[in-house]
């Protein structure tokens, strides 16, 4: 599945000086990145994303898929992109930018714990 998503409602993310949100295709990944998040934790359905010309979300069922698998996973991606779809990319961005800040916190209270460096 190929998503053509007009990026206008990203142009505040262009604000921050980080490159990566200079590159197009780094915008896409981060959409399509958000509604594997999505399918994933809401509906316990895996995909993949491609990066050749475009961005693709890529369905993998199993060998033997039943129609009501594909009709589950129909309705669960109709259900996320009828949605707000900005939403679910500020909520992964914000959820990476937590549990980094958790990480290095929480590795820096280490280092200080076993007095490899002061605080």
């Amino acid at each position: 599945i190929v998503f053509d998503i007009d990026l206008n409602f990203f142009k505040l993310l262009k604000i921050i000086p980080n490159s990566f949100f200079k590159n197009k295709l780094f915008l896409q990944k981060l959409i399509v990145v958000s509604i594997m998040e999505e399918l994933y934790s809401k509906y316990n359905i895996l995909t993949t994303f491609k990066d050749n010309k475009n961005i693709t979300l890529s369905v993998e069922p199993p060998l033997v898929a039943t129609k009501k698998n594909i009709d589950y996973f129909i309705k669960s991606l109709g259900k996320i992109l009828d949605g707000n779809i900005s939403k679910l990319v500020f909520k992964i961005i914000k959820n990476k930018i937590i549990n980094g800040y958790l990480f290095w916190k929480s590795l820096s209270n280490w280092f200080v714990e076993n007095k490899l460096f002061s605080s």
